[in-house]
């Protein structure tokens, strides 16, 4: 692979696949939140993020504002329930339908 890429080594490929601000360590430091030395057991990561997150500023959304329950004939329910089309995203080949 690395003669058909014409990479004299796996770190040459590394060098013209991954760009500088990527590999480059410092960047990499200055831009997170703490230096990783070691790893980190998930109990204090997650306090570290939890604390991070108690920095951001709540606001009041209107989102959905004006909107009322609406009553939805069972029928109707029942086929938007039974046919994910409705859904999802996935559609059936004709050969799965067939």
């Amino acid at each position: 692979m690395l003669k058909e890429v014409n990479a004299k080594s796996l770190d040459d490929l590394m060098e013209q696949v991954i760009p500088n601000i990527v590999r480059d360590r410092e960047t990499i430091d200055n831009n997170s939140i703490g230096k990783v030395d070691r790893a980190i057991p998930v109990d204090l990561l997650h306090m570290e993020f939890k604390e991070l997150m108690s920095k951001n500023k709540l606001n009041k959304t209107y989102i959905g504002e004006g909107f009322y329950g609406t009553l939805v004939p069972h029928v109707i329910e029942r086929n938007f329930i039974s046919n994910p089309g409705w859904y999802t995203a996935y559609t059936p080949y004709q050969a799965e339908i067939a």
